[in-house]
């Protein structure tokens, strides 16, 4: 980001707010601008959003909206302002930051986000709350490739398309994006980022986890045992499969550079 955009953005956040903000220092992030502020004292994280996909993927009325859900719940820093046309999202800052990826995989802290999992998938879902599907966001991906789209690329979007006809029908709130820099480190744990979620099926938030942290068995043992409280029955296993498959899938469309 520019030294002038930043700026402008700033300056946005002052007529909103009535306090011109203070830059502490700059967040590294894979897929937006995000900065520390301090706001009349308080300190915030401002997040702006510089990826966009495109309908249906990209929604930040519903990000926000989903946002707040959580919230309320406990499950997300509050919210201190937001400007969707902007793309400007201010929230708490949490001192305790988020997992790294070495934290994230010891069995105390997959049980302590699999706490939080439970308590984001029993949320009342309102009725209308839109989302989008697995395959549109498929779809979406490989649009966005454009002539860099393979033959292989298409193949994996139909994988998406094939594996969710077999999903669960009951939708609940999914976050979708749970990597470790988007879970943070505390008790209960809370999630942030929430630009790719949406109602879908459980099992692909944990398959989330399980594929993009490489969860050894041992360690996808002790999230699924503390998710479910039980032992997994044939069917979930093999619903949790195809979500392994679809999430792997989705993060290569992802990581195609537009053509």
């Amino acid at each position: 980001m520019t030294s002038q955009a930043l700026t402008d953005v700033l300056a946005r956040i002052e007529r909103a707010t009535g306090v011109y903000p203070e830059v502490l220092r700059e967040f590294d992030t894979i897929s937006n601008s995000a900065f520390l502020l301090d706001l009349a004292g308080s300190r915030v994280v401002c997040r702006l959003h510089s990826v966009g996909f495109g309908a249906p993927v990209t929604d930040h009325a519903r990000e926000l909206r989903i946002h707040q859900l959580a919230a309320d719940a406990g499950l997300s820093p509050a919210i201190v302002h937001a400007d969707s046309d902007a793309g400007i999202l201010l929230t708490d800052f949490v001192a305790v930051g988020s997992f790294d990826a070495q934290q994230l995989v010891e069995k105390p802290a997959l049980e302590a986000l699999a706490a939080c999992l439970q308590r984001l998938h029993a949320l009342p879902l309102p009725e209308s709350l839109g989302g989008y599907s697995l395959t549109e966001a498929a779809a979406c991906y490989l649009r966005r490739a454009g002539n860099n789209a393979t033959a292989t690329l298409a193949g994996l979007a139909s994988l998406v398309g094939q594996h969710e006809s077999l999903a669960e029908q009951q939708h609940v709130l999914c976050h979708r994006d749970l990597l470790y820099s988007n879970i943070l480190n505390t008790r209960p744990v809370q999630l942030i980022d929430w630009e790719f979620a949406s109602p879908g099926e459980r099992w692909f938030d944990l398959a989330a986890v399980i594929a993009w942290h490489e969860l050894s068995a041992s360690a996808t043992r002790w999230l699924l045992d503390a998710y479910l409280g039980r032992p997994m029955a044939r069917e979930e296993r093999s619903a949790l499969a195809r979500a392994v498959e679809s999430f792997q899938a989705l993060c290569t469309l992802w990581s195609v550079e537009p053509g």
